[in-house]
């Protein structure tokens, strides 16, 4: 399987080094993350540099190609490494109503909590009078592991965290081998006041004859009413872990306020649940600070955003973790003095500073207080501060 998955890989290179022959358009992207954080006395100070050429050009009237590449230069407490990839690269090919795009995609699924990150596969759309349809068939295994953050099993947690080894390559680079099939509907107008989506998600694992296979049923909708919208997302989930079989569900609300004030400004409110069983293929944070996985976590958010500027957008966000069971679990620490359900609240401000279209900026930071919560008050607080610079010429 391994000798596979690398031969797989350098026919991909050269397919798509290949077509990039006949590159009408080029260019390069420096991306650059410093990140400061730290509990109490232990500090921690990563820097993330990903240099990305890219390269693409129309096929006739009807395609389109797109490849980029990268080199990823990361440095974290004195530890050094670098990473090759091959990043989004496709063929689009658009026929009447139908678009087919084939190669190393990105995806998202509807809810934006169970799968995320690039795959490799075909990505099928249809447009109709009654919405748009879309069939996705992806692959994990020949991406690097971090790019899809799947960790569904020990084993993979465990895989995730090992450090890239060039004398191990093959163990230490790829992805879980996981196919994910999906059908998903969406439809912008439905009953002239709805914007709907619906999904299934199929997930299989190909390392394992007896391994770990889930299906996710999403159905979602929002509605708008004078300055307000309202969004409501459900998630029905069938996994079977070897002989035992689970069920479980995760939901997401929201409501968005565009503020009736002079600049353009937006409060929104929201809140994110799932049982403590429910397992997402992607492992996603879903804090800034206290990066938790969403499995048996509810999350109580009201964030504000305003455009100061052109080129200047702030924001700011408060995030309550509450934790579904009482059980130590996701990695936090809870103490057995306190073990109450009440994580704490993280407060996170960002700044995002576009000068020209060719350049960003990117400046965030914050506190999570464990004091605010009752399942371990006596931790010391949690902080962060990240600089990214995106350059692109």
């Amino acid at each position: 399987m391994i000798r596979t998955r690398i031969k797989l890989l350098f026919l991909i290179i050269f397919f798509f080094l290949t077509i990039a022959v006949f590159a009408k358009d080029y260019g390069f992207i420096i991306n650059q993350s410093n990140g400061f954080s730290g509990i109490a006395d232990n500090n921690k100070f990563e820097n993330v540099t990903a240099v990305i050429p890219y390269f693409s050009s129309l096929l006739g009237n009807n395609g389109y190609f797109f490849a980029s590449g990268g080199l990823i230069f990361e440095y974290e407490n004195e530890n050094f490494s670098i990473v090759p990839e091959i990043l989004s690269t496709y063929l689009l090919w658009h026929i009447y109503m139908v678009d087919v795009t084939f190669g190393r995609v990105n995806y998202i699924d509807p809810l934006g909590f169970i799968a995320a990150g690039l795959f490799d596969g075909v990505k099928l759309s249809v447009n109709t009078p009654v919405g748009t349809f879309y069939t996705n068939s992806l692959f994990s295994g020949l991406l690097y592991k971090k790019r899809n953050n799947i960790a569904m099993t020990s084993s993979e947690v465990q895989l995730y965290s090992e450090k890239l080894s060039i004398l191990d390559f093959s163990n230490t680079y790829f992805s879980p081998n996981r196919f994910l099939n999906t059908i998903e509907w969406n439809h912008t107008d439905f009953l002239g006041f709805l914007n709907t989506k619906a999904a299934v998600i199929l997930q299989f694992d190909l390392s394992d004859e007896f391994g770990l296979n889930s299906q996710y049923f999403i159905a979602g909708a929002s509605m708008p009413y004078k300055i307000f919208n309202f969004y409501l997302g459900l998630c029905l989930e069938f996994i079977q872990d070897g002989n035992t079989n689970s069920a479980a569900t995760a939901a997401d609300i929201k409501v968005n306020l565009l503020l009736p004030t002079v600049i353009n400004d937006n409060l929104s409110f929201s809140y994110r649940f799932s049982t403590s069983s429910f397992l997402p293929v992607s492992t996603l944070p879903m804090g800034n600070i206290l990066q938790l996985n969403i499995s048996g976590i509810s999350m109580l958010s009201a964030d504000y955003n305003v455009l100061l500027h052109r080129t200047f957008f702030a924001g700011i966000r408060s995030t309550y973790f509450i934790r579904n069971m009482t059980e130590n679990y996701n990695g936090y620490p809870t103490t057995e003095e306190n073990g109450g359900l009440l994580l704490g609240n993280e407060f996170y401000g960002y700044l995002e500073w576009r000068p020209f279209s060719d350049l960003q900026f990117n400046l965030g930071g914050g506190v999570f207080l464990p004091a605010l919560g009752n399942a371990s008050i006596k931790n010391d607080p949690m902080w962060c501060l990240d600089l990214n610079i995106i350059f692109s010429f």
